[in-house]
């Protein structure tokens, strides 16, 4: 996933297809996850622009949010296999969001210069 304009497509998919979108759920959230780090990456780099990077990695974790909220519905032994395996994928970049206030900070002011749409 290169652009924003993918991470929209993907959420908007995911949003349409709702519940069946399940059996994917895991690769489109291990694509996700790893398009993150490779924003976060980026963004860590002086010469990139560090909005854009910020924004980017912003769409990742929204289309994310949108498969957990898809799949939320499922009924109850079905999450019970599948949330494990979308939390050990999760659980690092939501432990690097609350740790690491610079990335706050400019997700944040990432966002107030260029709003998303929801």
């Amino acid at each position: 996933m290169e652009s924003e304009d993918l991470v929209f497509t993907l959420e908007t998919i995911v949003e349409k297809f709702g519940e069946e979108i399940a059996p994917y759920a895991v690769g489109l959230t291990q694509n996700l996850t790893a398009a993150f780090w490779k924003f976060m990456a980026a963004e860590e780099d002086e010469d990139a622009d560090e909005d854009m990077g910020a924004l980017a990695a912003m769409g990742s974790l929204r289309a994310i949010a949108t498969i957990m909220e898809s799949v939320s519905s499922l009924p109850a032994e079905r999450l019970k296999l599948l949330y494990p395996e979308l939390e050990a994928l999760c659980m690092p970049i939501m432990v690097r969001c609350r740790t690491h206030a610079p990335l706050s900070h400019r997700i944040g002011k990432a966002l107030w210069k260029y709003p998303l749409a929801t």
